[in-house]
């Protein structure tokens, strides 16, 4: 029985190798995917038009670099190419992983946000992301905490491959790759440049920061007239018969492209732009002064201050770990306070510590629960809200519509437009309800700490005079 087991191994053994020296793979010769294969970043996005060769980079890479990749779709329904890629180039018949070589390639999805959790602990010297748009930042950013190995000759990395998203959940990306997508970027970077950065920010070099080492990252334009195999094809005339919108953002990977609304977005992405644009054209000097604050006991969220004076707003944000309690969170809100300023805090939470330590020291708080119900109506009168959240933001959105001639400036932060363009409304017996916090989270991956800040401090149909 022993001897039989031994003379298994050993056939699969020669089977391994074997499929490894099967394996033909080569990049398009000097191309943006060959590039790809030699970038020394630690992150990198590959991309931007059809056609360029990106899930033939996913699994190349896979078979000829790496010992254990994990290659992701947001739904596992649409791996069938990627599977179908390696089948073809190995002859191997998995479904869902394929060992061959002594590699073995790990294939799956992430469909909820809560999906990432089944990637808890699981290490990949590759972890590789096909169409990055249509993930959260939160599943990337988890996942790839476990990007590693206990081989000290095999180097890790992170390739995710995407077109330009096609909705505000994909606005992350832009903002993760700035250097390389936002075309306002102070400092742009080449295609191929590598930039290093540490805590999401871009630092200059490699070098330790606090004990915490910086990461690389890099991203790589590629077209479909780089793919010499798509353009036998005719594929490119396919995509040039493409509707404009469509055309623009897939034949010529436009990342700067105008990103299409949600038929049920609450505040449109045009009109959150305009008040960023209007922050960075015009000065503002006095006025109402108020302060928002959302606040958060350490995790992944953050205690957020928005200071509004006038129509100008500031945010100001800090890490959760920063504020492990309630008197943490009171000591940066008066770092910002001034004599007779009103303070409009979330109390759901450690908001209700927050609020005990603001009452016992006599500053004028006032506690808003979102979970509680409404009284008032929008401007016009007609529009009833189902809670007090609801009012808060609709008092926002019409701050910020257009037909009402708005002045409000808000700071040019991606985070806040990512947040306020997020959020979705719907039309019930109780009138307007817009998706609770857990909602909005569970669909994009992240907590609209700075919005809510930004919706508290804006509230001006509460009354300062009869609230404190």
């Amino acid at each position: 029985m022993k001897l039989l087991r031994k003379i298994d191994r050993q056939l699969a053994a020669l089977e391994e190798l074997k499929g490894t020296q099967s394996i033909k793979w080569q990049p398009i010769p000097d191309s943006p995917q060959a590039l790809a294969l030699r970038s020394p970043a630690d992150e990198l996005l590959f991309g931007g038009q059809a056609g360029g060769g990106k899930t033939d980079l996913i699994v190349g890479l896979a078979l000829t670099q790496h010992q254990r990749s994990l290659i992701l779709r947001r739904r596992a329904t649409d791996l069938s190419a990627l599977i179908s890629r390696a089948r073809e180039l190995t002859g191997a018949l998995g479904s869902t992983s394929i060992r061959v070589g002594g590699r073995v390639i790990e294939f799956g999805g992430c469909k909820d946000e809560a999906s990432k959790f089944k990637y808890r602990g699981r290490p990949h010297d590759l972890k590789a992301f096909d169409e990055l748009s249509e993930f959260s930042q939160s599943q990337y950013e988890f996942v790839c905490a476990w990007n590693r190995t206990a081989d000290p000759n095999q180097r890790c990395r992170v390739v995710a491959t995407t077109n330009p998203p096609d909705t505000n959940e994909g606005r992350w990306i832009i903002q993760h790759w700035a250097p390389w997508l936002d075309p306002s970027h102070p400092n742009p970077a080449k295609s191929g440049e590598v930039r290093w950065f540490h805590d999401g920010k871009e630092v200059d070099g490699p070098e330790p920061i606090g004990g915490k080492y910086p990461r690389s990252r890099s991203f790589i334009r590629a077209s479909v007239e780089d793919n010499p195999f798509m353009m036998a094809s005719g594929y490119d005339r396919l995509l040039d018969n493409l509707p404009e919108e469509i055309r623009d953002k897939l034949r010529y990977g436009e990342f700067s492209m105008q990103i299409e609304d949600n038929p049920r977005q609450l505040i449109p992405s045009g009109w959150v732009e305009a008040a960023q644009e209007r922050y960075q054209l015009e000065n503002y000097s006095g006025g109402t002064r108020a302060i928002g604050v959302d606040p958060a006991r350490g995790g992944r969220d953050r205690t957020v201050i928005a200071v509004s004076e006038g129509d100008r707003v500031e945010i100001h944000s800090y890490p959760g770990s920063k504020t492990p309690d309630g008197s943490s969170v009171v000591q940066l809100i008066l770092q910002h306070w001034t004599e007779g300023t009103p303070i409009l805090l979330d109390v759901i939470g450690i908001g209700a510590s927050v609020l005990d330590y603001l009452k016992d020291l006599g500053y004028p708080v006032k506690p808003i629960n979102f979970s509680h119900s409404s009284a008032k109506r929008d401007k016009s009168g007609l529009l009833k809200f189902s809670n007090l959240r609801t009012e808060v933001y609709w008092n926002l959105r019409d701050q910020l519509n257009p037909g009402y001639n708005p002045t409000i400036a808000l700071p040019p932060d991606p985070g806040l437009l990512a947040e306020l363009t997020s959020i979705r409304y719907r039309l019930g017996h109780k009138g307007i309800q817009i998706e609770s916090k857990d909602e909005i989270y569970s669909r994009i991956g992240r907590s609209t700490d700075l919005a809510d800040a930004v919706a508290l401090s804006r509230h001006k149909s509460i009354s300062y005079s009869s609230a404190f």
